[in-house]
């Protein structure tokens, strides 16, 4: 898996990650529901803590998203201003656009799209999210200051596993004057994936890899943040670090330990 920083320009450019899924989202599919098992977040957050050495401290930025009214464009423009205003924050998602849809969100008087971000190369269809749905949050972790903007997608993923699919939008602002944005996605994703997993003082986060398999086998991996861009966690043989849960029938987790992969299907 290799990661690089996407380079885009506008809209245009957005249609060309329509065309394949990243390793991200790759196991959001109907089989996910195959043994009848149903997510509990507060199961995901108890495995959250148990996965990292560290945790950031959390905020929830008190405020909302307020649909504002926009004329005069061509296009389906929806615009969602912060209330009350925030760093300047805003979200703008357009549909029905000659090429493809997009998003955008201000931020201290900037406005950051696909072509800012830094995200997995070949990374899936970043959709509209639902602007009623966002969550803001302020991370503080080792002397550097995050803002976490989250939601459900809309349009791409409509029904079933999809709606586990948490989004993110992720700005370094450590340093104001050079802002650096991420874009990262997950299922079964929530604020409590970030966090410290190899000790080294970097935000890394935990998202969904692989899954279920025949065994009812859950693969994680974890991706660190840094200005240079984001990449996976690599253990000392260059391989992506990855472990494996089951998920109990309460929805809690079971982490795998040792080399050889559980069969899911005895420990409920």
């Amino acid at each position: 898996m290799s990661f690089c920083r996407q380079q885009v320009i506008g809209p245009i450019n957005r249609l060309l990650t329509v065309v394949s899924l990243s390793l991200l989202l790759l196991c959001t599919t109907w089989s996910s529901f195959a043994f009848g098992v149903e997510f509990s977040s507060a199961g995901w957050q108890r495995l959250c803590k148990r996965i990292f050495t560290a945790t950031p401290s959390v905020r929830a930025v008190k405020g909302g998203f307020k649909s504002l009214s926009i004329e005069g464009t061509p296009e389906d423009t929806r615009l969602f201003a912060f209330d009350a205003p925030y760093l300047g924050l805003e979200y703008r998602s357009v549909t029905g656009a000659k090429m493809a849809d997009y998003d955008v969100v201000t931020l201290l008087g900037r406005k950051f799209g696909p072509e800012q971000a830094m995200t997995p190369a070949g990374a899936q269809a970043w959709p509209n999210l639902m602007g009623e749905d966002l969550q803001v949050f302020e991370l503080a972790f080792k002397g550097r200051r995050f803002l976490v903007i989250s939601g459900g997608g809309s349009g791409l993923f409509q029904s079933g596993s999809y709606q586990q699919v948490r989004f993110f939008h992720l700005f370094d602002l450590t340093r104001t004057k050079k802002i650096h944005y991420y874009r990262i996605a997950s299922r079964f994703g929530d604020i409590c994936s970030f966090g410290d997993r190899n000790g080294d003082g970097q935000l890394d986060f935990v998202y969904m890899a692989t899954g279920p398999d025949d065994h009812e086998v859950y693969g994680f991996g974890f991706l660190t943040f840094s200005p240079s861009g984001v990449s996976p966690i690599q253990s000392r043989n260059g391989t992506p670090v990855l472990i494996k849960a089951c998920m109990s029938s309460k929805g809690d987790w079971v982490i795998a330990r040792g080399k050889k992969a559980p069969d899911c299907s005895k420990i409920r």
